[in-house]
């Protein structure tokens, strides 16, 4: 290894993910993914050009260069989170949070696995070594990066799916100027068949008659969290207050995922709507929607309340 830094090997980097109790690490080379430009770009013309939250030209995410430019590994690992288990019988009363957004916020899980595995992978290599880690904060695919280090493959819903986890599990990714002994992953080809249970699932088809679309102006997970609604958008938020779970719930993947055991998932509309903006912000600001102000959510609970209320009379 150059500059007297000793080598390291990917079973070394695995034997630390394990220790630290990552479940999923797939390491690649720096090389930009350009086999996902094409899906996103035909993502963006079927969004009218506009792909939301996102700025940056498709080329430069994913190219690790432009974030890194003297990257010579990425290591990209998983954590996966628990779906909901519950069953609401009152949506006039209550309401579904989306199973990513419950418990602590996994931008602080993933950060804290990714800066523990970063230090010790330094110490292993006997040298300093300079690491940039994200997890949703960076201009790259993080999904590209996952699929190419053999972690998943791309489902119909447009998620990743890991045979094992499933749908639910994140992502974090790690970018180093150290060069790591590795095998090349093999990314996974597609494995949902001829089955379209997340298409027919989808009460607003966001996800089209094929799969490997989304629709975002039909997406209650989008809509949940956009900032202005039109009358008809209204409607399409269903029983959601944040996010939203269909399409894992009904994949045959997710059989073997993680359940959640409580109420964490299930809120009662009256709760968000007596507190205050202030309340609120506490209440979730370990929580991955902390991002997002309280009104959003006010605004979604109001929403719910009256549109479950009319159906009701």
């Amino acid at each position: 290894m150059n500059n007297g830094v000793n080598p390291l090997e990917e079973r070394a980097v695995r034997r630390i993910a394990k220790q630290l109790h990552i479940p999923l690490l797939g390491i690649i080379d720096p090389e930009p993914v350009l086999e996902v430009l094409p899906y996103s770009q035909k993502r963006r013309q079927e969004n009218h050009g506009v792909i939301p939250y996102v700025g940056t030209k498709d080329a430069l995410r994913v190219d690790y260069q432009s974030v890194m430019a003297d990257v010579k590994t990425v290591i990209v690992i998983g954590i996966p989170y628990s779906l909901r288990s519950e069953q609401i019988q009152d949506f006039s009363t209550f309401a579904y949070l989306s199973s990513v957004a419950c418990g602590l916020d996994y931008h602080q899980i993933l950060r804290e696995k990714m800066d523990a595995l970063c230090e010790t992978v330094s110490l292993e290599f006997g040298a300093s070594v300079h690491f940039k880690t994200f997890v949703d904060n960076s201009r790259l695919m993080d999904k590209a990066s996952a699929w190419r280090a053999g972690l998943g493959f791309f489902g119909k819903n447009n998620l990743l799916i890991n045979p094992h986890y499933g749908s639910a599990w994140n992502i974090g990714q790690i970018l180093l100027d150290q060069k790591i002994l590795h095998n090349q992953a093999v990314p996974m080809k597609n494995r949902c068949g001829n089955c379209t249970k997340c298409l027919k699932a989808c009460p607003n088809h966001a996800l089209g008659d094929r799969g490997f679309q989304l629709f975002y102006e039909h997406c209650i997970s989008y809509l949940t969290q956009k900032k202005k609604l039109t009358p008809e958008q209204e409607k399409k938020i269903q029983y959601f207050l944040y996010g939203c779970d269909i399409c894992q719930w009904v994949c045959p993947y997710n059989r073997r995922a993680e359940k959640i055991a409580d109420q964490e998932s299930i809120i009662p509309l009256d709760e968000i709507l007596n507190q205050s903006e202030e309340e609120i912000k506490m209440r979730y600001k370990a929580h991955s929607l902390s991002w997002q102000p309280p009104s959003i959510l006010i605004r979604n609970a109001r929403i719910l309340k009256k549109h479950f209320a009319k159906n009701n009379k």
